[in-house]
């Protein structure tokens, strides 16, 4: 008996210092774990912002110049800014623009000059009486022509020379036959100017003429009275000096 005793004191002592041992490593492991992480260094609290997420497509209020962001803002055109405040490089190339506008100018200015047409003088015709717009078909073929006619004549017979400004119109009566063909010509008044006059007679020649004329337009005795009434006058000169001539015929039926 006292022989297990003893054994079991002996055990008990063993069984006790293992426990201890246990317990002294598992602490030293402990100790060496703690001391093996990195220190973190305390940061004061005043030297960091607080972080918040900004979407900038909301609109917010700025308490802080910070707070804007650093990306560069896109340049915006100037608009209503004179030559004077805009800076050297706006300037430079408005210089640049103008250069090539007077360059185009330039090259182009034989298009730019004014040139001498063949243009035809402008010419007015009109009705004098009721008969002649109740005929108006008839009336007009008749004013066209003889328009022509003289349009025709006037750069020739007047050779761009200037009229007298007191030139009155010129007057005068035509017949033509059942036929239409033109039988006589009677002078009322003159213009003023020979030569005017012989061209309006001389257009009348050419231009009284009708294939098919209106029988009710004939007076009692068959034949067709006109009374023609024809004023031409300077209205432009050209750069050579020469006159170009506005011609206007009015026509009656008697």
């Amino acid at each position: 008996m006292a022989g297990r005793s003893l054994l079991e004191s002996t055990f008990g002592r063993t069984m006790d210092s293992l426990k201890t041992s246990t317990i002294v490593l598992v602490l030293v492991l402990a100790i060496g774990a703690c001391t093996s992480q990195p220190s973190v260094p305390e940061s004061n609290s005043q030297d960091l912002a607080p972080v918040t997420s900004i979407n900038p497509e909301e609109p917010r209020t700025i308490t802080d110049l910070s707070q804007i962001s650093p990306a560069k803002a896109l340049p915006t055109p100037l608009q209503g800014v004179s030559s004077s405040s805009a800076s050297p490089s706006a300037r430079v190339s408005d210089a640049i623009v103008q250069q090539n506008v007077e360059r185009l100018f330039v090259s182009n200015l034989d298009q730019l000059r004014y040139h001498e047409g063949a243009r035809d003088a402008p010419g007015e015709t009109a009705l004098l009486n009721d008969k002649a717009r109740e005929f108006s078909e008839f009336s007009y073929q008749l004013l066209n022509q003889t328009l022509k006619e003289a349009r025709s004549i006037e750069p020739e017979r007047l050779a761009g020379r200037k009229l007298p400004l007191d030139l009155a119109p010129m007057i005068l009566t035509a017949v033509m036959d059942a036929q239409g063909r033109l039988t006589e010509i009677a002078i009322n008044s003159h213009s003023g100017d020979r030569e005017v006059d012989q061209i309006i007679i001389d257009a009348c020649k050419r231009g009284l003429w009708s294939r098919n004329p209106p029988a009710q337009a004939a007076d009692s005795d068959g034949m067709y009275r006109i009374r023609v009434k024809g004023y031409i006058r300077a209205y432009v000169i050209d750069l050579k000096g020469r006159y170009k001539y506005e011609t206007q015929l009015s026509l009656g039926l008697l």
